[in-house]
């Protein structure tokens, strides 16, 4: 397996959505390509981890923007990859245009199954906040793999906050099922493979916190890198 596999998974979106079996083969290869890349020196691009990221303005590219656009028609660039890049990445998924027409179907088919949120949070209104968020950052566009973590993040804040607000209430018990699904979510695939270096390490630091019962380091990481994104629920 190689890192294309991954490519492989995020362009067949355009015909269904990735199975649970793609994505855990998926959530193995970002490990073993985190772990390569981190012996190896290699530092993929940092952006603002849990909300939208991984933003180009349209014009940015210049020429191989409107070739796209003359080409592929629609939310499909035809970019893929960080064409400012002159050294290996990891993400090479393709680009999607925010003001496509079909921009919200595309976000649709690539909206990942596999994310677990909160009990009383539809997946499908998820996807609505992350188009709609996307949509709100102009002509602009974002790599397929930027815009799927977006649904990972909005899930580790729902956690978080889940997590406060069952451990405010004294439910032990829910509050050790928010905390697990806080650590699982700082390790879906897309943000372990967009990890710029000590992300993950951080997001596991607060599920750390949430295991011991730290309600100071999980509310500081809310009141940090969740805000307005995510919301509580029941675990």
């Amino acid at each position: 397996m190689n890192l294309s596999d991954l490519d492989s998974a995020l362009l067949a979106a355009r015909r269904e959505p990735p199975s649970a079996a793609t994505i855990d083969a998926a959530v193995m290869l970002a490990a073993d390509a985190r772990s390569a890349s981190a012996r190896a020196g290699l530092v993929s691009r940092t952006a603002r981890r849990l909300g939208p990221i991984g933003v180009l303005a349209a014009g940015s590219i210049g020429l191989g923007v409107l070739t796209a656009a003359a080409v592929y028609a629609g939310a499909y660039t035809g970019i893929f990859g960080n064409p400012f890049t002159s050294t290996e990445e990891l993400d090479t998924s393709e680009y999607l245009d925010f003001q496509a027409a079909d921009f919200p179907d595309a976000v649709r088919a690539i909206a990942p199954d596999y994310v677990v949120y909160p009990g009383g949070i539809d997946p499908a209104d998820v996807t609505e906040v992350v188009i709609a968020n996307a949509q709100a950052a102009g002509a602009a566009m974002a790599q397929a793999t930027a815009l799927i973590r977006n649904f990972e993040g909005y899930a580790y804040c729902s956690w978080g906050k889940t997590w406060l607000q069952q451990y405010d209430a004294g439910d032990t018990e829910g509050a050790a099922v928010a905390a697990q699904h806080l650590r699982k979510s700082a390790q879906y695939p897309a943000t372990v493979l967009t990890d710029g270096g000590g992300v993950v390490d951080s997001m596991l630091a607060r599920a750390d916190a949430a295991d011991r019962g730290d309600r100071g380091a999980v509310q500081a990481e809310v009141d940090t890198n969740c805000v307005g994104w995510g919301r509580a629920g029941q675990p």
